[in-house]
């Protein structure tokens, strides 16, 4: 099923954790609370990937929507 979460240095979860730590979006959260959270995740994902598809579908609506709305307002400006 899922492998478990590999958090030695050099590997890509323990650099973002690292970036994020340096950055101060971590203050509060250790290792291996990070680690704990993420291996949550990324079982409750596993058990119905379905839902996500859904918000990456709603995503990509609101980007298309949003890009569209900015280029009416360009050919609206240009126009003008």
């Amino acid at each position: 099923m899922l492998k478990k979460l590999d958090t030695s240095p050099g590997k890509e979860w323990k650099t973002t954790y690292d970036k994020f730590k340096t950055s101060g979006e971590l203050k509060n959260v250790d290792e291996v609370q990070a680690a704990k959270i993420t291996e949550g995740v990324a079982q409750e994902i596993a058990k119905n990937p379905s839902k996500w598809r859904y918000i990456t579908t709603a995503a990509e609506i609101t980007l298309g929507a949003t890009l569209m709305v900015l280029i009416a307002v360009g050919f609206q400006s240009m126009i003008e």
